[in-house]
């Protein structure tokens, strides 16, 4: 009988396990009657999850099962996206996870979900456990192939006792990785140096084998598996026969996923399709639906790297993504929209930001919806840090709408903080003009409305138990849960409200978001002033505002223009420039080595209705190179089109 190529990919990824025989029989056995619903597959980054995950996954199918693979990082975390998502790989028609659960109800087949990467999908990992996982039959199973190891809601709850199988990814043994540095080539003596460098991490070891060309000895020092694992990142850079290849690999480390149009933006000198397919060709490079992507420690190496060695190019090469992002944000679907969401985070170097969208450490503390037992817990923390009367109002409010309401949980603290949030359009009248705070808010937004399509939130309390507005781990969760609210309305969210007693410390850090204070909605409660604090996201929403973000980031790493004074920076003079210069050099440097022709320097900088002649470019080009002096090198003339900024080397 012929054998199919999907069996012989599932041969040799097989064949690419090597050390893993017990982990990968207790992964296809997980489907046996009595074994646990939940699975938690977890390990630190390059240690080889998803290659033994995939494996699994081929021996689950060959037993019969029906498996579903998720790569979390692909699609919003929302249960409606969820829903969508494993709908169509199901092959099914199901309108919300309710249908969902009951298709998988039906299933004659052992369904098995395996969500990859699924600490990117924190935001909703509370709404699996508690709503969607059990509404499964006894014969699912839920697969979760993480960086982090599951949160306290999954392993200290009774409910989820005997229910969770939690398997920790080590280091191959030493005697294995030898085994492999011998089967490529290596000497016995460099077999044993490298198998003690790399430490039995995969990761090290792909990488030990790309860098080396002649299967000899690799000097390295001794130290930790992530310096090696960075070592052996700069080696590989290092024995890249063709400069081109480093350009290529270097320019999509700095985004999230890399894409033709993408590499086309970020290398216009250079064929995308050839960068792409030799890109899909490393080790450590997976392909997504939504692009390419390398491994972390590969990734956060180059990064890393290339900022430090030639943050000139560092810079232009975020800038270039910045403005492809710019381009596709114009036209994008919404189907597009999180993917585009995804790019602008990761080019955010704000942590706050970054944080909390996609953390990256594990947490003690998880954020569940208020039980009634809490009332009282919630109620004393109000009170202790907001006084008496704030706590007359919460009570109220938990009285008449405790679907607003979010206990903060932790190991030693049942509740550790609390959070009440809502969105204006599902908020009751009645219930909005009996709290003071809430009637400010509402009265606010009637006076200063948002589009028609756009809604607000309302985030009327976030505390943390001991420390309350103070930095927590338990109020960083509550935000954490805001962020998730953010992902589930856009493009419909607007604005956001927040109460703050101690303005000066919340200004420290929200507002660098954008959230500005709003004395006429101050509100005094029993001797303690209410502020408020509102973020307007405008009208491009939660997208436009990333983009703002990013292109303020970007524009203050610049050190030729300076956006505050409008003026040139030339060593330790700054000139000032007219409105239009700055535009105009604004325009050229945000699209470093793209010709930019003049009409579109007139429509875009001059404006649409402009109806002069092309000549007026020209004048300004001759007045900012005058102004440039020794460096007026930086801008060129593309003859008979237009110019371009070459940033200097």
């Amino acid at each position: 009988m012929t054998q199919s190529i999907a069996a012989r990919i599932a041969e040799n990824r097989a064949r690419s396990l090597a050390g893993r025989d017990s982990e990968r029989m207790r992964l296809a056995a997980m489907c046996a009657p009595g074994h646990a619903p939940v699975w938690f597959l977890h390990g630190i980054t390059g240690i080889g999850k998803t290659t033994l995950a995939r494996v699994a996954a081929d021996d689950l199918r060959t037993s019969g099962a029906r498996v579903v693979w998720i790569d979390c990082r692909s699609i919003p975390p929302t249960r409606a996206a969820f829903a969508d998502a494993v709908s169509a790989l199901l092959g099914v028609d199901a309108t919300d996870t309710a249908s969902l659960s009951a298709h998988v109800m039906q299933s004659e087949q052992p369904v098995v979900l395996i969500l990859d990467e699924f600490e990117s999908f924190r935001l909703l990992e509370t709404w699996l456990r508690q709503e969607f996982v059990p509404t499964l039959p006894e014969t699912a199973r839920i697969v979760c192939v993480s960086q982090l190891p599951p949160s306290i809601g999954w392993t200290t709850s009774m409910e989820w006792h005997g229910l969770i199988e939690v398997m920790e990814l080590g280091p191959l043994d030493r005697e294995t990785t030898r085994s492999i540095f011998r089967q490529a080539g290596f000497t016995d003596t460099a077999a044993t140096t490298l198998a003690r460098l790399t430490r039995g991490n995969p990761l090290g070891i792909q990488l030990a084998l790309s860098a080396s060309t002649n299967h000899s000895e690799i000097e390295l020092a001794e130290t930790t598996v992530p310096r090696t694992v960075e070592a052996l990142t700069h080696r590989f850079l290092d024995t890249l026969p063709d400069p081109e290849n480093r350009d290529v690999l270097e320019a999509a480390a700095l985004v999230r996923r890399a894409t033709r149009p993408m590499l086309a933006a970020l290398l216009p000198h250079h064929d995308p399709m050839v960068a792409y397919r030799w890109l899909s060709q490393l080790p450590f490079v997976d392909s997504g639906v939504d692009g390419l992507g390398l491994n972390d420690a590969v990734q956060n190496a180059i990064a890393g790297h290339l900022r430090t060695s030639d943050p000139q190019r560092f810079r232009s090469l975020r800038w270039s993504a910045w403005n492809a992002l710019k381009g596709e944000l114009r036209t994008a679907q919404h189907s597009d929209l999180w993917r585009l969401t995804a790019d602008l985070l990761y080019l955010i170097e704000n942590p706050v930001l970054r944080e909390g969208f996609f953390p990256t450490n594990s947490s003690t503390a998880i954020v569940e919806p208020a039980k009634a037992a809490d009332t009282g817990e919630i109620l004393s923390i109000v009170v202790r840090h907001g006084g008496r009367a704030a706590g007359e109002s919460i009570s109220a409010l938990l009285d008449r709408a405790p679907e607003m309401f979010f206990a903060v949980r932790t190991l030693s603290e049942p509740v550790a903080g609390c959070m009440a949030i809502t969105r204006s359009d599902m908020l009751a009248p009645d219930i909005g003009q009996s709290d003071p705070i809430l009637a400010v808010w509402s009265s606010h937004l009637r006076r200063n409305p948002l589009p028609n399509h756009q809604r607000a939130i309302f985030c009327r309390e976030a505390l943390g138990a001991q420390r309350g507005e103070r930095p927590s781990e338990a109020l960083a969760a509550t935000w954490i849960e805001a962020k998730r609210l953010y992902v589930e309305m856009r493009p419909a969210l607007g604005r956001t409200y927040v109460v703050v007693r101690d303005l000066d410390l919340a200004l420290q850090s929200l507002g660098d978001l954008g959230f500005r204070h709003v004395p006429a909605c101050d509100i005094d409660l029993g001797g303690i002033v209410h502020h408020t604090l509102v973020l307007d996201f405008g009208p491009e929403s939660f997208e436009g505002w990333l983009g703002q973000h990013l292109a303020l980031e970007l524009a203050g790493e610049d050190d030729l223009l300076d956006a505050a004074s409008r003026t040139l920076r030339l060593d330790d003079q700054q000139i000032t420039l007219s409105r239009l210069e700055y535009a105009v050099m604004r325009y050229l440097v945000d699209r470093p080595n793209q010709v930019v022709s003049r009409d579109q320097l007139l429509l875009e900088v001059w404006g649409i209705d402009y109806a002069g002649g092309s000549n007026v470019v020209d004048v300004v080009i001759r007045a900012l190179r005058q102004k440039l002096g020794d460096r007026r090198a930086v801008i060129q003339t593309a003859h008979g089109v237009g110019y371009r900024y070459v940033p200097p080397t």
